[in-house]
């Protein structure tokens, strides 16, 4: 591909990502959109797949996610804080107070906020906590119709965003021990 071709290319999806990150970003639509476009636009520029939104990309964008960099990263992770003796609820609170930055989404905010900043991109979004919230909620119900699933002889066997207590975002794991599946609740 020529560097005309790719640079034409670049400013076609920024100028869609800019006019996307104006809108209200409260469709399942227009967040798979979104990390569609802004992991084209990465890729373009020569990233690597990893991060957040390359991870999130993913999730959005299919109905099983056997394989991502960052995934297999913080899914090891989450597995360092598991005891095998543990209930469901006591991993569930492992997690929470180990890993809290992964279920605040506070790494997908803080990645998106470098991009947007970089690529001088609409930052209302990452400013305002209300449109932050309608975000999270939507990009949230757009998971829910998709899980993570790892090969056996792993821990953590599944993960998945299901509808919790009040209709609340949860994480789900289906672990390989013979305990309940802890749930973490996203306080939005």
């Amino acid at each position: 591909m020529s560097i005309d071709t790719d640079t034409h290319r670049k400013t076609l999806i920024k100028k869609s990502i800019t006019r996307t990150l104006r809108t209200k970003l409260d469709t399942p639509e227009k967040v798979v959109y979104l990390f569609i476009e802004i992991g084209k636009y990465k890729e373009l520029c020569g990233d690597k797949h990893e991060g957040m939104l390359f991870f999130y990309r993913d999730w959005v964008a299919h109905s099983e996610l056997a394989w991502n960099s960052t995934m297999i990263k913080w899914l090891k992770r989450l597995e360092s804080h598991i005891k095998t003796d543990s209930t469901g609820k006591q991993i569930a609170r492992s997690f929470i107070t180990n890993e809290s930055q992964f279920f605040m989404l506070d790494t997908l905010k803080e990645e998106f906020k470098i991009f947007v900043t970089i690529n001088t991109l609409p930052d209302k979004l990452l400013t305002n906590n209300i449109r932050w919230k309608v975000f999270i909620k939507t990009l949230m119900g757009v998971i829910e119709e998709s899980s993570i699933k790892r090969k056996k002889g792993r821990l953590i066997k599944e993960l998945s965003c299901v509808k919790g207590q009040n209709d609340k975002p949860s994480f789900k794991f289906k672990l390989s021990l013979n305990v309940r599946s802890p749930m973490v609740k996203l306080n939005l």
